[in-house]
């Protein structure tokens, strides 16, 4: 079974999370072709190909993207459980991360919004821990900073601005101060960027092109019938933890209830990211973040252990048969 050794203990959760990042990451390489170049080009995510265009290595490759997803899991349930989101003993999310990661990807590089989401968690964390706190124009520095950085890994993060405001609105009572400075921390990255670009004789005004190419291009996501059966489990799952919030409640805590509506929004938000252009057949590969806390949390609470296992094997089953295609086995 999956879901009790991942309730019991940091050591039983560290043990299985290993397991299966070992797993994908043998089999990946087992299928990666001997020759060539294995990496997409996102010319639009502009500090991603800083990274894109220096690995081309199968182990550095592999060893990267084991690195980016294992930080992204640890960063997801260190959220979650701080910020009082689940119980202090489920370690589920950092599964539910695990597999939502793998299934954006191959053979090649990490997928960029998965880059972008360690600075996305951190934004979160800052923005989490001003709760009820005296003084937090630090901390909202620091959470505007990284939410301005993730847009340069993954441009349609750029979407994630209004959440900002979003977040202080739900968090905290209305300061101009609070809200001062953390545009000031999102637009930081931004003059950096432009100050660099000056000093090396390139167009600073060339971001904003990026940015508006890419905000203008909405259209329909591509889907392939591999991941049908992934995609259906995620769905009916976090209907079901929807569900399950409407009967009992979002929580005994506020900060517990004001914290999931915040993943809620930023669900809503991430799920525009579907109708923006990218390479990459698994459309929800932005939400892995509010849905892996979200269904964990779902199934971390679920008293029925055969029903919660149940569940969790059929979403295992989808993802096999999603990453099995990705590597061109099937």
């Amino acid at each position: 079974m999956v879901v009790a050794p991942l309730k019991n203990s940091l050591q039983s959760a560290l043990i299985t999370l290993i397991a299966a990042s070992l797993a994908c990451c043998v089999l990946s390489l087992s299928a990666m072709p001997s020759a060539g170049s294995f990496n997409q080009l996102y010319p639009q995510h502009i500090l991603y190909n800083y990274l894109d265009f220096r690995l081309h290595a199968a182990w550095a490759i592999q060893a990267c993207n084991v690195l980016v997803i294992l930080l992204g899991a640890a960063l997801v349930n260190f959220l979650a459980i701080q910020q009082e989101i689940v119980a202090k003993n489920n370690y589920i999310p950092a599964f539910l991360y695990l597999l939502l990661a793998f299934s954006s990807i191959g053979n090649s590089l990490v997928h960029p919004a998965l880059v972008a989401n360690i600075f996305v968690l951190l934004s979160l964390y800052f923005f989490m821990d001003t709760y009820r706190a005296d003084h937090a124009l630090s901390a909202l520095f620091k959470a505007g900073f990284f939410m301005g950085i993730a847009p340069f890994f993954y441009v349609s993060d750029l979407l994630l601005f209004p959440l900002c405001f979003m977040m202080l609105s739900i968090l905290r009572p209305f300061h101009w101060r609070d809200w001062s400075i953390t545009l000031i921390g999102f637009l930081l990255p931004v003059y950096l960027f432009m100050s660099i670009s000056y000093l090396m004789n390139k167009d600073i005004w060339s971001l904003f092109g990026v940015f508006g190419d890419t905000m203008r291009s909405f259209g329909r996501p591509l889907l392939s019938e591999y991941s049908d059966p992934f995609l259906l489990m995620l769905v009916l799952l976090f209907l079901l933890t929807v569900v399950s919030y409407l009967g009992r409640g979002f929580g005994a805590k506020i900060k517990t209830q004001k914290t999931k509506y915040i993943l809620l929004w930023l669900l809503a938000l991430f799920i525009i990211n579907v109708f923006l252009p990218d390479s990459n057949d698994f459309i929800f590969v932005s939400c892995t973040i509010p849905l892996s806390i979200l269904i964990g949390d779902y199934l971390g609470e679920m008293k029925q252990l055969k029903i919660a296992n149940t569940l969790l094997f059929l979403l295992l089953g989808g993802f096999a048969v999603i990453y099995l295609h990705r590597l061109a086995i099937i």
